[in-house]
């Protein structure tokens, strides 16, 4: 035995019976897509859960080192037990699991075997209480499916994102090493392999690597030097990667899922680059802290979009937090919710963005990226800082932390969960209506003039409109809102066309509310519809149609739900051609302001009214030829939509359709 290995060797406990563990883990499939990612994510999210003083930034160091056998003798030794998986099972899912680990440690006995080292600084570490099965390093060197983070914010619930630093390891095997801030240290190896004998005697699928008979090391000085930590925190060791393998898709990772961390100064990484045998330097460190970040951010990911399914690419959205309220563009909405408490929301626009929103709670980890089918053109971040309410989102995430949905609560936090889901989602919808209502840009009116001459008025954007009562030279510059082009007046010349038709027609806008109602003959509310497609239907598929059984509000033996009821609104359309499409300008002039609006567009036809699909609409949603999501105010608002068929058309605006 190695003196520097100080008589460490594996402990695998004789089995007492119960059920056998064969080759195949099946919380560890949940991590093995992206293995250096899901490490990434598992690794920090721990070490953000246990700072120590919150006013300074975590550290967490990525690190290659190299093993030998001649100097790791015991720790080498769990070919043996490979073996005898082996043996013990024959069939081929155990040689297709353990020959390539024995290849392994044999091809890599003589030169050494690399482990990642993955350690923290600015942590509390993780202590450890005999027979206390709810201490931290109970929970994570020797139990499974068992989590023990006390914060409500911690990143995890389940326990099972352990078996991302397994996934890493050719051989299936880390040691850990901890220090607690009371200066308590503590360590020891684990190796989950499967059932297998071993000197006679049937053995558990978990071993654990120490020098004190299968117990975790809480001497010091019994502790190896290479494994031995002289601060508090943590440091995990997984053995068996080779030199620098993963080293990108950390940095990605890093860069992907922790980019707020380290921009609000609540952690800074150093990854380390192994360079043996180079003259000069044994290792390279790439510094991620807020001095780098954003050089790092736009050499990495050069797209300016996040476009590509399946993958995800932060840079619009850290824009969208850095440039926060910096012009027009960049917008940031703050609010205090029921359920969710403190939240945050940061709006990019940006009419080449797929509508995509970043979810971030308290340890600021992307948790997930969603796309919105609205159509608005931006990409958003919203953030839970709030303690409450991290608890709630916290139980509504899944075991790899990727989502949050209410059925994945435990029973007693699902009526929470989705009430919290619900109001987060109320609050983004209401808060992307404030932003893209309006441009909020000013107009001169003069009264009167518009009897003359087709002047839009403030709800009526200028660059919408094409009524060519002025002639101008283009002057190659645009606006501040960056949508359109500028000219320069050239000298007034004589003009006589008419402007476009003004002629006024009677329509109807649904406007959807909550309420409390009852199944009535006569009544005047409607429900049983939609505004958003349900599961098996595609794009331009209608849902339901309106109206539906009648209701009438009830505070007594109503039932809560949203309910509608139609109002009658003045119009007046034109269509106008704009780089060879069609485009019909609606204005439409409502004597109440409508935070929830839907109409069916109808185009007048020689025989009847038809229906062709709206395919883009400049306020709220469509589905079919319904615009749903309309916000209208007082008096003038423009609806500009384009239809599938690319041709011009007599208008007409209804609330629902009548079948």
């Amino acid at each position: 035995m190695a003196i520097s290995e100080l008589e460490c060797k594996w402990h695998f406990a004789p089995s007492s019976g119960g059920i056998d563990q064969g080759p195949n883990e099946a919380m560890s499939e949940l991590f093995k897509k992206e293995p250096y990612e899901s490490l990434v994510r598992e690794s920090i999210q721990n070490s953000l859960d246990a700072v120590q003083d919150r006013s300074k930034p975590v550290h967490v160091v990525f690190r290659w080192k190299r093993l030998t056998e001649a100097n790791c003798p015991g720790l080498f030794s769990i070919r043996d037990h490979f073996q005898e998986c082996i043996n013990f099972w024959n069939n081929q899912p155990a040689k297709d699991k353990f020959e390539p680990k024995i290849r392994y440690i044999d091809e890599n006995a003589v030169g050494g075997m690399f482990c990642l080292e993955v350690s923290d600084s600015n942590t509390s570490g993780m202590d450890y209480r005999p027979e206390d099965h709810s201490c931290p390093f109970y929970s994570f060197v020797r139990s499974a499916g068992n989590s023990s983070k006390a914060m409500n914010s911690a990143g995890g619930s389940y326990g099972f994102g352990k078996a991302a630093y397994y996934n890493v390891s050719r051989i299936s095997t880390v040691l850990v090493s901890t220090q607690t801030s009371e200066g308590k240290n503590f360590f020891e190896g684990v190796s989950s392999i499967c059932t297998h004998k071993y000197e006679g005697k049937k053995r558990t699928h978990v071993g654990y690597y120490d020098n004190n008979d299968g117990e975790p090391v809480t001497d010091i000085d019994r502790i190896p030097k290479r494994f031995k930590r002289d601060e508090p925190g943590t440091s995990v060791f997984i053995a068996g990667v080779d030199q620098n393998e993963g080293y990108e898709d950390i940095v990605s990772a890093v860069l992907t899922h922790f980019w707020l961390s380290i921009l609000e100064g609540k952690l800074t990484v150093s990854i380390k680059l192994n360079n043996e045998g180079n003259l000069f330097t044994a290792e390279e460190a790439l510094e991620i802290n807020g001095d780098t970040l954003d050089d790092l951010i736009y050499k990495t990911f050069t797209d300016e979009q996040d476009n590509i399914r399946g993958h995800s690419n932060p840079r619009p959205y850290y824009e969208a937090v850095k440039l926060a309220d910096s012009d027009k563009s960049h917008i940031l909405i703050k609010d205090y919710l029921p359920s969710l408490g403190n939240v945050r929301f940061y709006v990019k626009r940006d009419k080449h963005a797929a509508d995509r929103i970043s979810y971030m709670r308290s340890p600021r980890m992307l948790v997930c990226n969603k796309t919105n089918s609205t159509g608005y053109g931006f990409y958003g971040v919203f953030i839970c800082d709030d303690e409450k309410g991290n608890e709630i989102l916290r139980h509504t995430e899944n075991p790899s932390h990727s989502e949050w949905d209410w059925k994945n609560c435990p029973p007693i936090y699902k009526p929470a969960g989705k009430n919290a889901l619900n109001e987060k989602q109320e609050f983004i919808d209401q808060a992307l209506i404030r932003i893209f209502s309006s441009n909020g840009a000013e107009f001169l009116n003069i009264a009167g003039l518009d009897e003359f001459l087709y002047i839009p008025t403030a709800y009526e954007e200028i660059e919408d409109f094409d009524t060519q009562a002025f002639t101008g030279t283009p002057t190659g510059q645009v606006q501040e809102e960056g949508t359109s082009s500028t000219t320069e007046l050239n000298d007034p010349k004589p003009f006589s066309a008419p402007a476009p038709e003004e002629k006024t027609s009677t329509g109807h806008v649904l406007v959807n509310y909550r309420s409390t109602a009852e199944n009535a003959e006569l009544g005047e509310l409607y429900s049983g519809h939609t505004t958003k497609p349900r599961r098996g239907h595609g794009e331009g598929e209608p849902t339901s149609k309106l109206p539906s059984q009648p209701h009438e509000e009830s505070e007594e033996r109503g039932k809560v739900g949203t309910y509608a009821y139609p109002i009658e609104v003045n119009y007046r359309s034109f269509a106008q051609v704009e780089d060879g499409k069609v485009y019909h300008v609606i204005i439409i002039h409502s004597e109440i302001e409508v935070e929830d609006g839907q109409v069916v567009i109808f185009t007048g036809g020689e025989q009847d009214d038809e229906r062709i699909r709206v395919v883009d609409s400049s306020i709220g949603s469509v589905i079919d030829n319904t615009v749903y999501g309309l916000q209208l105010h007082p008096g003038k608002n423009t609806l500009r939509i384009r239809l599938a068929d690319d041709m011009k058309h007599a208008i007409k605006l209804e609330a629902y359709e009548n079948k």
